[in-house]
């Protein structure tokens, strides 16, 4: 409970200040580093076994975050307006899109009879793919809000923003805990991973609508080496299943 209630309050303010100076395209890479310790605490504390071709793996993830470090693509909300037609619809099908994916994986889930905690562990990964996505929006329309100079799409949107926060918030937390029921956290919390490493190249498109700054292609050989790191994790867990 202590640390449940350390990671909704303690780290949820810590990530919104980075969100607010250096928007969503950075922080699911740079968050990375977290994971080097949360697989070291569950190898130590949990007494799981950890594999060669896993810590092979967690140094790809570590290596990628280093990569997407470097890209340094931040997004300043100030020069954000939503106010734009195309940025609105961007922002709709992203979120549908999510939601279906997140849908999907769950219902293979159910239809799967190996490898649920790999599946789960995607599944888990969307709800901060959200989480990420929207905070962004609520600070966009916060600044015109609190000044109350704003239009009905700014007033919708912050709405929108707050209720989809707290709801794929307390979604996730719970996802994640399924996914622990079926697999060990060592190779759940980094499969998690995968679909939140890949979203921030779909944000970089959704703002901009360009992909025509070079740093992008430095974020796209990070989230491939995550890619990489993560079917050694998923590949590394079905041949031991296979063994057994």
């Amino acid at each position: 409970l202590l640390g449940l209630t350390l990671y909704i309050v303690l780290a949820t303010i810590f990530y919104m200040l980075a969100e607010l100076f250096i928007g969503p395209i950075l922080i699911p890479g740079l968050m990375n580093l977290g994971l080097i310790v949360l697989i070291i605490a569950s190898v130590r504390l949990a007494k799981e076994k950890i594999r060669t071709t896993q810590i092979i793996a967690i140094i790809i993830l570590s290596f990628g975050t280093f990569i997407i470090a470097l890209s340094n693509l931040s997004v300043d909300y100030k020069k954000i307006s939503l106010e734009n037609t195309n940025l609105i619809l961007r922002i709709i099908c992203f979120s549908v899109a999510t939601v279906l994916l997140w849908l999907l994986f769950n219902l293979i889930v159910k239809k799967s009879h190996k490898s649920k905690g790999i599946y789960k562990a995607i599944a888990a990964g969307f709800p901060y793919v959200l989480t990420n996505f929207w905070i962004f929006p609520l600070y966009i329309t916060m600044p015109y809000v609190f000044s109350g100079n704003f239009s009905p799409v700014v007033i919708l949107f912050f709405i929108s923003s707050c209720l989809i926060l707290v709801i794929v918030n307390i979604l996730g937390i719970k996802e994640l805990q399924i996914a622990y029921q079926y697999e060990k956290v060592s190779l759940v919390a980094p499969v998690q991973q995968i679909p939140i490493q890949i979203a921030p190249i779909v944000y970089y498109y959704i703002f901009y609508s360009s992909f025509s700054d070079k740093s992008v292609f430095i974020l796209i050989t990070g989230i491939i080496l995550f890619l990489i790191s993560g079917f050694l994790l998923t590949n590394n867990n079905y041949l031991s299943d296979e063994a057994k």
